[in-house]
């Protein structure tokens, strides 16, 4: 999926923040590690990779948990991006 999530980037440069976050290379400890299992806790991930799609305010749209297509990764992005400013549940 990496270099899907890649293109996905690249075509919405500016537009679209990607965070990456790879759980069992992070230092136990650091910030990042401490963020990245919140976040997980918080979603209730439950395998990986999983992919959250959140619109321009921080709010989950879309999640994709395993591998999914290219079309169903960027349709998620395009929606997101166009949302209006009502949805669900905000990101840390």
């Amino acid at each position: 999926m990496g270099p899907v999530v890649s293109q996905i980037e690249r075509e919405f440069a500016g537009k679209l923040d990607v965070r990456r976050y790879v759980l069992d290379k992070l230092p136990a400890g650091s910030p990042a590690h401490a963020l990245a299992f919140g976040l997980a806790e918080q979603v209730k991930l439950d395998r990986t990779p999983t992919y959250l799609i959140a619109d321009p305010q921080g709010r989950v749209r879309t999640t994709f948990a395993g591998g999914t297509s290219y079309l169903s990764l960027r349709g998620a992005v395009q929606e997101a991006l166009t949302a209006p400013l009502t949805a669900p549940t905000p990101l840390p």
